[in-house]
């Protein structure tokens, strides 16, 4: 297995600075896809955050909690012409496993999807655009976010597990696109895909 970073669950994280592709752009967004590999350790009960964009007020983010994945989108702001979310999907996971997490905004087709290991673990609607909101998280919850409950999370979460990549693209990929992601994944980390 390649290398991965370890996320103790004792305070790490990662910080990403603000920018137009990942969430500042002047446009509000209307597609986002997101990539994660990760790989769970023992604690899979806790709340522990993967990937969190955005606040309490606006953003997206993947966590584990209570033997689950989520994915979870929201747009409450002023802005936002109708404010919206949050929206989640969830599915269980294992300890000590790797995953592919895949989140998929499509607004245009009022769709949000989560996939693990190539298999849907939903598709929701109800969403909107997506405005400008803080910069993302990698391993906690940095300011404000929102969980699948309509609850706000606070600074905190922090994940105990490994993150070995992710991608994003502001676009819905194609299923040939989709299946070129997929097949590097398997090659590099060995992840089957459903």
């Amino acid at each position: 297995l390649q290398p991965g970073i370890f996320f103790d669950g004792a305070g790490d994280f990662m910080t990403a600075t603000h920018s137009p592709s990942i969430n500042s752009q002047v446009k509000p967004f209307t597609a986002k896809t997101i990539f994660v590999v990760f790989k769970t350790d023992i604690n899979i009960t806790d709340r522990q955050v993967i990937w969190a964009q955005g606040d309490k007020k606006a953003g997206l983010n993947i966590y584990i909690q209570s033997g689950n994945l989520y994915m979870c989108a929201w747009d409450l702001t002023t802005k936002n012409k109708g404010a919206w979310g949050p929206v989640s999907v969830s599915g269980p996971i294992a300890v000590n496993t790797l995953y592919c997490a895949e989140l998929v905004f499509d607004q245009l087709n009022n769709n949000f999807e989560g996939i693990l290991n190539g298999t849907s673990l939903g598709v929701q609607s109800g969403i909107g655009i997506l405005t400008k909101h803080a910069p993302g998280v990698i391993g906690a919850v940095k300011g404000s976010t929102m969980f699948h409950s309509n609850t706000t999370g606070k600074s905190g979460n922090f994940l105990n597990a490994y993150i070995f990549e992710m991608l994003m693209y502001n676009d819905i990929l194609n299923a040939a696109d989709t299946a070129v992601i997929r097949a590097y994944f398997n090659t590099k980390y060995g992840i089957v895909f459903k």
